[in-house]
């Protein structure tokens, strides 16, 4: 009466842990692996560690749609690190810029091998 696996339900041999962990690659998961110190983070001029992971994420996406962007932060806060000259908007895309690039490398520190001096 009742399907035992999964393979029985959908015709697929693949399980829903299997799923996850192949190569489905996540958006949040991204900015997850990397926990930032909140006191570093406030040192560089930020105010929240979600705003460095959207440096973060801006970084390992180069230029990305406003759209995408949306779906994974908040876009007030993007606008807010564009106030800050940290992320460059150009058309319907955001980009990191240069300062925005270092201080992201402040903020990540010198446990993720990319210290400042």
């Amino acid at each position: 009466m009742f399907c035992r696996t999964n393979e029985e339900r959908t015709g697929t041999k693949q399980n829903v842990g299997e799923r996850k962990e192949s190569g489905g690659m996540n958006e949040n998961n991204l900015t997850q692996d990397i926990r930032f110190n909140p006191y570093r983070v406030r040192r560089f001029g930020l105010s929240s560690t979600q705003e460095a992971k959207a440096l973060l994420y801006l970084e390992r996406h180069g230029d990305t749609p406003r759209k995408a962007l949306s779906r994974v932060f908040d876009l007030r806060l993007v606008e807010r690190l564009a106030a800050l000259g940290l992320v460059a908007q150009r058309g319907d895309t955001y980009c990191l810029t240069e300062s925005g690039k270092a201080v992201l490398q402040g903020c990540l520190g010198e446990e993720h091998g990319r210290g400042v001096a």
